[in-house]
């Protein structure tokens, strides 16, 4: 009974979602035990092309004008520009060079001063000649005092006493300076020779004169241009040219709508591992690191655009595809009771980047407009949180 009661709130729960009511359920994935209990979020389905063979128009229809110009016959005549007649015609003169002496500067005499000259010498005189004195002086005696003893004791004892002494005392000298005239000042009279430059002036040599001269007709060749037929205009029609071809046609455009994704409580990391495993095992350069960021997220869009699936989040049809089967999170990793955190970083961010959004874990259509209003305004792709998003809202999947 209780089973029964499941399946029809399961029914019921996608009904709203697929009217518009887009919401995360935070129960366990359907690979589990119980699959009635889902998780739903917005994704873009892709776009469905055909290929069809239309008839395309390569050129078009015209109608060509040919100007076809006229045809001219052309050639040259020679005509008299100018009657032979007499003429005069001036010969220049000529110039020649002459040089001559000017005088710049006459001869003239002037005074000269000339000064006296002088001689100098030396000469040494006596001022005072030598002499010799008498002085008083000290001496012991007993030690050899011989001159003018005036004190003489018995004892052994030397005694000082006063005598005298004869200095001699040198000859005082001193150097004289003399000048004397040899030849008193004098003036002579001095004679300055005239100066001259020589230059050189233009004289003619012969003069201008007239010679009459007979000059002959002058002749020149002129072209001629002379008309044969006349300029004309003709119309060509072109066909258009057509040409069959392939072409992609849009069948079915992307929309938003809800599928069924990976509940972010209930799927481990070790689950992310092997994602991210199976994306590089075909070719998707990413890490190995259990954490679902936007560089995962961006190769998961990448693979759903390169095999036509839905995009957005971590869709059961993507695990599909990739081959994966989900691990559940250990009970002490992910309470069974907590919401779709995911969601909750998406609400968190979009209220702190000013978009209003009601923080509560389900992703319904209020959270969905802010998320659209914010990637309007910055420029991204607008229907599903892409990893372009996740990065510029700065955020990872919680799982």
């Amino acid at each position: 009974m209780l089973r029964r009661v499941r399946h029809f709130m399961g029914i019921a729960l996608l009904w709203v979602a697929t009217t518009g009511m887009a919401y995360a359920i935070p129960t366990a994935p359907s690979f589990g035990e119980n699959p009635e209990n889902r998780c739903f979020a917005n994704a873009i389905t892709p776009e469905v092309y055909e290929t069809k063979t239309q008839r395309v128009l390569v050129h078009p229809g015209f109608e060509r004008t040919r100007h076809i110009p006229a045809i001219f016959e052309q050639g040259r005549v020679r005509v008299m520009v100018k009657d032979a007649h007499l003429a005069y015609q001036t010969v220049a003169p000529t110039y020649a060079l002459k040089y001559e002496n000017i005088l710049v500067e006459p001869a003239r005499e002037m005074v000269v001063n000339i000064p006296a000259k002088y001689e100098s010498w030396t000469e040494t005189i006596e001022v005072e000649p030598a002499k010799s004195i008498w002085t008083r002086c000290k001496g012991l005696y007993g030690h050899d005092a011989t001159d003018s003893v005036t004190n003489t004791t018995g004892g052994a004892t030397p005694q000082i006493a006063e005598i005298l002494c004869r200095k001699s005392i040198p000859a005082k000298k001193r150097i004289v300076h003399h000048t004397r005239m040899v030849s008193p000042p004098k003036r002579e009279i001095k004679t300055v020779p005239a100066r001259y430059e020589r230059v050189a002036r233009q004289v003619v040599q012969r003069p201008a004169f007239a010679r009459k001269t007979s000059l002959a007709a002058e002749f020149a060749s002129l072209p001629y241009e002379k008309q044969l037929i006349g300029a004309r205009v003709e119309v060509e029609t072109v066909p258009a040219t057509y040409a069959d071809r392939d072409a992609k046609v849009l069948k079915a455009a992307s929309k938003l709508v809800q599928t069924e994704i990976l509940c972010d409580q209930f799927a481990s990391r070790e689950t992310v591992r092997i994602l991210q495993s199976a994306l590089v095992d075909r070719g998707y350069k990413i890490r190995i690191d259990g954490i679902y960021g936007p560089e995962t997220q961006g190769a998961m869009e990448q693979f759903q655009r390169d095999n036509a699936l839905m995009r957005g989040y971590m869709t059961l049809e993507s695990v599909r595809a990739l081959q994966v089967t989900p691990v559940h999170c250990a009970p002490s990793y992910c309470s069974q009771t907590k919401p779709q955190t995911t969601v909750l970083a998406t609400q968190a961010a979009l209220s702190e980047a000013g978009f209003f959004a009601a923080q509560d874990g389900i992703h319904g259509p209020q959270t969905q407009a802010a998320l659209e209003r914010f990637q309007a305004e910055n420029g991204l792709e607008i229907g599903y949180l892409s990893a372009e998003t996740m990065h510029k809202l700065n955020i990872i999947a919680r799982i």
